[in-house]
């Protein structure tokens, strides 16, 4: 349940509603809205006075299927609110890391031919080389080829953040091949241990030398 159908079965206005519910809210539940909310959504007169915040109300088992709806409303607008700051967060790491990559080559004097879906395509003594970039997130530090079967990168770059800086890990093609035929064509990264399904991956820190 989102604040708009909260505030319908209140009979409040959206702008009213989000005063005391919305994510930023500008005043508390008074009694007069607090007797209200009970009312319409069956829970025992004075439930929210004994349990005042949103967090005890998510972290209790509901006690009526009254209080089932509004738990699962306040835990929507909790999960909406972070996917959308998550989804925001990654794009700008997305962005941000690929610029400090790209300038890091720049200064390398490593031409880049073209960049498609995270990966840099860069001249090398071989021709063409091809760099995938993939940062493991908490909850997303699996990396997993697009397609098992085509061409695997020439090399997997993988970013972490050291005291407000970025450095890299470049990991060639016949490093981490290996580590995707032993587990199922996936690589599920550590980067508090710095390993690679259970491999250390510190010596290919900052590795550029094979470009």
């Amino acid at each position: 349940m989102g604040i708009t159908r909260f505030a319908d079965v209140l009979g409040r206005t959206q702008q009213q509603a989000n005063q005391f519910a919305g994510p930023n809210p500008v005043k508390g539940i008074g009694p007069k809205i607090a007797r209200l909310i009970e009312e319409k959504f069956d829970l025992e007169s004075g439930y929210l006075d004994r349990m005042p915040e949103k967090k005890s109300i998510l972290d209790q088992p509901a006690q009526s299927a009254g209080e089932s709806i509004l738990k699962a409303g306040m835990a929507a607008e909790a999960y909406s609110l972070a996917q959308k700051a998550w989804l925001s967060a990654k794009s700008e790491m997305d962005m941000m890391v690929r610029t400090a990559l790209r300038d890091l080559l720049f200064e390398m004097g490593i031409n880049i031919q073209n960049e498609d879906n995270g990966s840099f395509f860069v001249s090398s003594g071989q021709g063409v080389t091809e760099l995938k970039l993939f940062t493991p997130l908490p909850g997303f530090s699996a990396w997993r080829p697009k397609d098992a079967l085509g061409k695997l990168p020439d090399f997997l770059i993988v970013p972490q953040a050291e005291t407000g800086q970025v450095k890299f890990y470049v990991m060639p093609e016949e490093s981490f091949l290996p580590l995707l035929q032993n587990h199922r064509f996936s690589i599920s990264f550590n980067m508090v241990e710095k390993t690679a399904n259970g491999s250390n991956i510190k010596p290919y820190l900052d590795d550029f030398s094979a470009l």
